[in-house]
């Protein structure tokens, strides 16, 4: 065999030997998810609430993301909104009709009855309008233009405005 033909084959043999080395056999992990626990993350500002309705900070607000679900969250779809909550909506210039998505559920918490969470419906949504409007706090002058706000069944929601938006 010629000197070539060896240096060659070597460097074949070394080629598919770094090949392999850069290779793992093992099992493929299944993703787990972790029940309970501490969730944690570093936070530069300090934390004045939790709340979604009373906070105004950027900081909170960014922060109170990472817990609560919105119904819409801005993106870059052609109508600039994106659902979260809502599995259906249609409006008009002057109302909007929304269908909750449906099994969303509140974590497990003493407030719900046996402590287990239950399944969001349209009139937790209403209930928090009602308590925005109680609270009268900046965040509400945002949805001042509201007329009304009424609950068809469990997953359906009607919001009327007095003017519209634009």
């Amino acid at each position: 065999m010629s000197s070539r033909v060896k240096s060659t084959l070597y460097l074949i043999i070394l080629i598919i030997l770094l090949y392999l080395s850069g290779c793992e056999f093992s099992k493929v992990l299944e993703p787990s998810v972790n029940i309970g626990g501490i969730y944690r993350i570093p936070y530069l500002s300090e934390i004045s609430c939790l709340d979604p309705q009373q906070c105004g900070e950027t900081s909170t607000w960014v922060l109170s993301n990472q817990i609560y679900e919105t119904l819409f969250t801005v993106s870059d779809t052609p109508t600039g909104i994106e659902p979260l909550l809502v599995d259906y909506y249609k409006s008009d210039t002057l109302s909007l009709y929304i269908v909750l998505k449906k099994k969303i559920k509140f974590h497990d918490d003493i407030c719900f009855e046996g402590g287990k969470g239950r399944e969001l419906t349209a009139h937790d949504v209403k209930y928090s309008f009602e308590r925005l409007f109680k609270l009268k706090r900046m965040t509400s002058k945002k949805v001042t233009t509201l007329l009304n706000y009424s609950c068809d069944g469990n997953s359906n929601l009607q919001i009327t405005l007095y003017k519209p938006l634009l």
